[in-house]
């Protein structure tokens, strides 16, 4: 992949502490991700071509997660957590949310949609020291393993058992690398890996389309009275087919609708960053 993040990534992680032990609710990284966002966007001095969405009053949260972004078209997902274990409870069966285990084994099986998740959709939690921390989502549920474990783990498989990149973590990040791999880079596409920028993280609409596709595409339908397949999932412990009265190219449309409706409301300029009066920074 394209610029791909390995390993650890100390980034100077500023500091607005947030641990579990403060805040029992995700929201409140939510809100803290916001803030920072904020505060870099008023920095750099430019006019946002930004649109987040937080998805803490609308069915987007159940659908793709707490926040969406579009950053000069460079598209991604965020599901945020009070711990890193909650991303592997999220995709364990029994318990899990089946439309999360349905994406997780999803992503274990194909490539392609693993590229993208990789690129475009990511898990945040707080670390020990109250930080933000970014990694893909995809390889939130692996454990945390040193890479001589990892080698040692491969070394000792039998000959003809698989090996799955999702076993391990990728790498994880700090909010000022994150926020300079989505905003720092142009729309360049790689000539080695087509479809994918050629720096930074982010997908394209394209693969934006591709993604929410592959999302749901392995869900339940059923059809509705004028004979359209709407999406939704078998509730097990209450027996019935839960629909979520959506199309995929419905779901991708509506996002799209938001997005655009969000940069049209963010054309002023920012005021500066936080703490510093206009004129004075």
């Amino acid at each position: 992949m394209p610029n791909l993040l390995r390993g650890r990534l100390n980034s100077g992680v500023g500091h607005f502490f947030c641990s579990p032990l403060m805040f029992p609710y995700e929201s409140n990284y939510v809100c803290h991700f916001f803030r920072l966002w904020g505060n870099l966007e008023a920095a750099s001095r430019v006019a946002p071509k930004y649109s987040l969405l937080g998805n803490m009053q609308n069915d987007f949260d159940a659908k793709f997660g707490d926040v969406c972004g579009d950053a000069n078209n460079r598209f991604f997902l965020i599901e945020f957590k009070r711990s890193r274990k909650g991303f592997s409870e999220e995709v364990s069966k029994p318990g899990g949310k089946i439309h999360r285990i349905a994406l997780y084994e999803h992503l274990r099986l194909d490539a392609t949609c693993r590229q993208i998740a990789r690129q475009g959709h990511f898990g945040c939690y707080p670390s020990s020291s109250g930080s933000l921390v970014f990694e893909p989502y995809a390889h939130c549920p692996a454990a945390i393993k040193t890479k001589i474990q990892i080698v040692t783990e491969v070394l000792l498989k039998p000959a003809f058992a698989s090996i799955n990149e999702l076993d391990h973590q990728a790498w994880e990040c700090g909010f000022p690398k994150f926020y300079e791999q989505i905003t720092d880079y142009d729309s360049t596409i790689s000539d080695n890996f087509p479809g994918f920028f050629e720096n930074g993280l982010g997908i394209t609409s394209e693969h934006l389309k591709t993604y929410v596709s592959c999302m749901y595409d392995h869900l339940q339908t059923a059809v509705d009275p004028s004979g359209v397949a709407i999406l939704g999932a078998f509730n097990r412990q209450a027996n019935t087919f839960v629909a979520f009265n959506d199309t995929i190219e419905n779901i991708f449309l509506r996002l799209q609708s938001a997005f655009n409706s969000s940069k049209e409301g963010a054309t002023s300029l920012p005021g500066g960053p936080i703490g510093v009066q206009p004129g004075e920074a």
